[in-house]
């Protein structure tokens, strides 16, 4: 493995992370809509959006480095996903916001994680 690669396990170990919590923090902001609690989900779903746009500033010279555009992609795809969930907040639309997180962010997340892993496994073998 080059070196330019090795500095970036860390990167990839810290981008899955990310994930999951990306991951458990959407489908809490569902929860809290459904119990009526707008109020609450809202700094969770700007912590999320901090977390995707970390995401995406330290992943993407990974994926110039692994020649992967269908990863870089399909993390965009995610990124509009999110911006439709901010849509509905700021439209105070929040059926919409619950089916956008239930139909599409949650599984593009959970996709993009598995996308990932898949993608980084050869170079998080210990």
């Amino acid at each position: 493995m080059g070196d330019r690669m090795e500095r970036y396990i860390d990167v990839m170990k810290q981008a899955l992370a990310v994930m999951e919590t990306m991951e458990e923090g959407l489908a809490h902001i569902a929860t809290q809509l459904h119990e009526g609690r707008v109020e609450q989900s809202l700094p969770l779903f700007e912590d999320v959006m901090t977390a995707y746009a970390v995401l995406e500033r330290s992943l993407f010279p990974v994926f110039t480095e692994l020649k992967s555009d269908a990863e870089k992609g399909e993390l965009i795809k995610l990124r509009q996903s999110l911006e439709m969930i901010l849509t509905g907040y700021e439209e105070q639309e929040y059926g919409r916001v619950k089916e956008v997180i239930q139909f599409t962010a949650l599984p593009k997340v959970k996709q993009v994680k598995s996308g990932l892993e898949q993608l980084f496994s050869p170079f998080l073998v210990s």
